[in-house]
Formats: C-alpha cells, sequence, structure tokens
C-alpha cells in the first residue's frame, strides 16, 4: 500500500564488503639453497652407491674383466716359472750323467703348475669376494648417506608446504569472515526495511480504519437516523403528517 502510494520509509542501503589483506607466502632462498643442495647431494650419493654396486658385482662374476686378465697373467707367471725350473732341472741331471728324463720332468713341472694355479684361481675368487664385499659396503653406505639426504630434503620441503599451507588457510579464513559479516548485514538490513515498511503499513492502515470509523461509526456525520435528519430539517411529525 505504501509503495502504490508513493509513501512509506526509505530503505536503508549498505555496502557490508570490505577489502581483505591476502598475505604472500615466499620462500625463504636458504630453504631453497638447502632443499636443492640436499637433494644434490642425494643424487651424487645414489650414484656413487650404483656404482659401487656394479663393480662388486664384477669382482664376484667368473668371466668379468678383472678376473680374466688376473687369471691369465697368473697362468704366464705360473707355467713360465715351471718351464724355467724344468729347464733347470734338466740341466742339472745332463750334468750329473743323468740325460734322458726331460719328458717325465715337463710331466712333473706341468702337474705341479696345474695344482699352482688351481689354487692361484682359488686366491683370486677368495680375493674378488674380500673386494666386492668391500665394495658393496661402501655402496650402502652411500645409499644410507643419499637417503638421509633425500629426507633432509623432504623435510624442508614438508616445512615450506606447511608454511604455504597455513598462509592460505589464514587468507582464505579471512575472506570466510569477510562474507559472513558482508551476509549477514545484508540479511539483518533487508530483515530491518521490511521490518520498518510492515511498521508504516500497519499504521497507515490503522489511520485509514479510524478515519472510516470517525466518518461512518456512531455519533458520526453519516451515523444519524433519517428521522432525526427530517426532524431536524422539518420538525417531528405523525403518522398522518399532522403535528402534534
Amino acid at each position: 500500500m505504501a509503495g502504490f502510494l508513493g509513501l512509506g520509509p526509505k530503505d536503508l542501503s549498505h555496502d557490508f564488503s570490505y577489502d581483505v589483506n591476502q598475505t604472500q607466502y615466499n620462500t625463504d632462498p636458504r630453504l631453497d639453497r638447502s632443499y636443492n643442495l640436499l637433494n644434490s647431494q642425494g643424487g651424487r650419493l645414489n650414484t656413487m652407491a650404483d656404482k659401487f654396486q656394479r663393480t662388486a658385482d664384477e669382482f664376484l662374476d667368473p668371466n668379468s674383466s678383472w678376473m680374466r686378465g688376473n687369471r691369465a697373467n697368473m697362468s704366464k707367471d705360473i707355467y713360465d716359472s715351471s718351464s724355467q725350473q724344468g729347464n733347470v732341472l734338466n740341466q742339472m741331471l745332463a750334468q750329473r750323467g743323468a740325460g734322458g728324463m726331460s719328458s717325465l720332468i715337463s710331466a712333473m713341472s706341468t702337474n705341479r703348475a696345474g695344482e699352482t694355479a688351481r689354487k692361484g684361481y682359488e686366491g683370486l675368487l677368495n680375493q674378488g669376494v674380500g673386494y666386492a664385499q668391500n665394495y658393496n659396503n661402501m655402496g650402502l653406505n652411500a645409499l644410507g648417506q643419499a637417503t638421509s639426504a633425500y629426507g633432509q630434503g623432504a623435510n624442508v620441503a614438508q616445512g615450506i608446504d606447511q608454511r604455504a599451507t597455513q598462509v592460505a588457510l589464514a587468507n582464505s579464513q579471512a575472506v570466510n569472515q569477510r562474507n559472513q559479516y558482508a551476509n549477514q548485514g545484508m540479511y539483518e538490513m533487508k530483515a530491518g526495511n521490511a521490518a520498518r515498511g510492515d511498521a508504516f503499513n500497519n499504521a497507515l492502515l490503522g489511520g485509514f480504519t479510524s478515519l472510516a470509523g470517525s466518518a461512518f461509526g456512531l455519533g458520526g456525520m453519516f451515523g444519524q437516523a433519517t428521522g432525526d435528519v427530517y426532524n431536524q430539517n422539518f420538525g417531528p411529525h405523525n403518522v398522518s403528517g399532522s403535528t402534534n
């Protein structure tokens, strides 16, 4: 009714929104350097561990270049020494008039050389196992250090992520509080405007009702009986129309 008549209180209007200061998190350059250094160190140690392990495997491989080379050198030294010893023995026997035993001496030297080579090969295998164990231990040690470096780098990264997450949550909370405040303010302002409008309309309707009651109610301008109005204008009359 008030809107139709152009009456009523003016609605309140207010912008409850406000700017929220957003915190920007920038990682400390020292943390970045530490993270990169630890990752780089972990990578180098991991590479060293792989090399140590490959070297250990090579010492355990009977067909590796190390084993083949050492066996060849050992065999050459053994048979050269055996042949030299056989020649010396033949000369000594010949000088004493016991020649003609070169075949027997050669066979004995060959057997002795074979036994020496067999023991030498076993020695090489044992030596290779020892070398392999040492390199394997170095590989495990390097691998442990690499794991430690990677773990420290992960701790640094976790700390950076935690700080960034805390800043992001604080920014989000500030925005949510702003939105909640603005929404609550708008709700209360609209409710207040509606209540003021309803109060004005009720008051206006009450005024119209009072005015109508005054005009048409008992004793009002239009509330007198017809006979009273007639008597006021023409005087009282009886039914026949004569005056009393």
